[in-house]
């Protein structure tokens, strides 16, 4: 009987720090409340920019809109201006490639040239994620290649609108059976994640490039559409998608923060 109760309790001051977390995002996040500096502000719309310019089809006009929002949030900060002007300038005489090197940051790639990716690259890639550290050292990590209906599978993702040029699509899953939920609720988000990470670090060393397609943003009705396309179980967890292929552009990204910025 105390081992039910206690069990009970458990349960309950999950619940309790789940509501708190919960609350916590509800006040604090930028999007509610505007609380992030323009740096952050900045970064965004690079982030924008860099999508118009990275897609063959996009409105000319938004990224024009975009480097105005950009000059204007440079003109207002102090910090990180002198930096961000540069990107502007780098931005606005754009190369249409950087070219390929393995050793370079991990780049956001959405445009890819008309090659199939070997069964055996993905088949290591997913070999090396599986090498990555996980909580207690589980196997609870799946891995769902969309070999037929793609386009039906990747439009479930929003992030998927600026995707162009054939590609391949994995859907990271992780089986909710292997954790415990009165103490490991945020466990699975984290060990699929770092797996993703993995997963595309090795692609990118192989010369494919990858796009990580966001799921924390979508409905219900895209999260059953996606189930019955993979078929999924219910202890299925998603947890992104990821888009990839041999890169045909390698875009520029936002200069990255300093290493006295990012250790306190």
């Amino acid at each position: 009987m105390f081992n039910f109760f206690k069990s009970i309790y458990r349960y309950f001051d999950k619940l309790s720090f789940f509501i708190y977390k919960l609350r916590q995002h509800i006040l604090y996040s930028g999007s509610v409340v505007d609380l992030r500096d323009k740096n952050h502000k900045i970064r965004e719309v690079a982030h924008s920019i860099d999508k118009s310019m990275t897609m063959k089809n996009s409105d000319p006009n938004r990224g024009e809109r975009a480097k105005k929002n950009l000059k204007a949030l440079c003109d207002k900060t102090e910090i990180l201006a002198a930096e961000n002007h540069l990107l502007i300038k780098r931005l606005s005489s754009m190369p249409e490639t950087f070219g390929f090197d393995s050793q370079m940051e991990l780049p956001t790639v959405r445009r890819f040239l008309n090659l199939d990716v070997e069964t055996n690259k993905i088949e290591s890639s997913v070999v090396c994620a599986n090498k990555y550290p996980k909580s207690c050292s589980r196997e609870s990590i799946k891995i769902y290649l969309a070999r037929k209906d793609k386009s039906a599978v990747a439009s479930c993702f929003s992030g998927f609108s600026c995707i162009e040029g054939p590609y391949e699509i994995a859907v990271v899953v992780v089986d909710l059976t292997a954790y415990d939920a009165r103490s490991e609720v945020f466990a699975p988000y984290i060990d699929g994640s770092i797996f993703a990470t993995g997963f595309c670090r090795s692609l990118w060393e192989k010369g494919i490039g990858s796009c990580m397609l966001n799921w924390s943003s979508q409905t219900k009705e895209s999260e059953d559409k996606l189930r019955r396309k993979l078929n999924l179980a219910k202890n299925d967890l998603i947890i992104m998608g990821v888009v990839f292929g041999y890169p045909e552009f390698i875009p520029f990204h936002a200069p990255r923060k300093k290493v006295e910025d990012l250790i306190i």
